[in-house]
């Protein structure tokens, strides 16, 4: 059935008011002049002097290995509280970080998992960090590209509530003519992304998981470089800025 002009325009007002810019990374093997200055999945291999070892440790004394490593300086969007940063490195234990009574769903940096922060004025060394092939992902480059139209997952994806109900509302009025799949949320990239919405697969926790802890970037399974979040999952990476201090929450089918 063909839309009317009015709920053409309604779509497109809401549309507008949800799309988010992100950076997508696809997983290829491709040329570049200097892999200081590409972003890594499944390699870590710069550091502070005082950061040098094979592997780095958790809070609990925990053996943590390389996942991933992003430069973003040259990345063509990242959201606005991390443009203060140059490079982000994450580690990772052999097994996923297990929900504790006092975080709840969430796990706390250093629990787990190891997410290190370098600033322009950092003086990094090069330590190839000692992985494990039995978990980790086979390592790659990953290509930058930009995506500009990034559309939240229906349940608790990030749509604020006034929106929820103006697309309800709209639903109801049309009936069997729109659905928020088929014709506003469009285009949700599931891939390893800076901004946008996170990819929940269950029903999902927000933008801002805590007061004051919000999604900046995901690691998603990935299938070249043979990476599995569980059962075709993503990690999620919310950060408070005026704290400095980051928060994961992982889910899967």
């Amino acid at each position: 059935m063909e839309k009317s002009d009015e709920l053409k325009k309604r779509i497109k007002e809401i549309k507008e008011k949800i799309a988010k810019p992100c950076t997508e990374f696809e997983t290829k093997n491709f040329n570049y002049e200097d892999e200081n200055k590409v972003s890594w999945i499944g390699r870590v291999f710069l550091c502070k002097e005082n950061e040098v070892t094979e592997r780095p440790k958790d809070d609990d004394g925990k053996t943590m290995y390389p996942l991933a490593q992003f430069y973003l300086s040259n990345l063509p969007y990242l959201p606005e509280a991390l443009k203060k940063f140059e490079y982000i490195t994450v580690f990772m234990g052999e097994d996923f970080p297990e929900y504790t009574e006092a975080d709840g769903l969430v796990s706390k940096n250093g629990k787990g998992w190891v997410l290190r922060t370098y600033t322009k004025n950092d003086i990094l060394v090069k330590n190839e960090y000692l992985r494990d092939d039995n978990f980790c992902p086979k390592a790659y480059p990953l290509e930058a590209k930009f995506h500009a139209e990034d559309y939240a997952i229906w349940d608790g994806g990030g749509l604020d509530e006034d929106l929820e109900d103006e697309i309800c509302d709209l639903e109801n009025e049309y009936e069997d003519e729109i659905s928020y799949y088929q014709d506003i949320g469009t285009d949700h990239t599931y891939l390893h992304k800076f901004g946008g919405y996170p990819s929940y697969c269950q029903p999902g926790l927000g933008l801002e998981i805590e007061e004051g802890y919000n999604f900046v970037f995901q690691i998603s399974s990935d299938n070249v470089a043979q990476y599995n979040v569980v059962d075709s999952g993503s990690l999620m990476f919310f950060y408070n800025e005026n704290e400095d201090k980051w928060m994961m929450y992982f889910d899967f089918y």
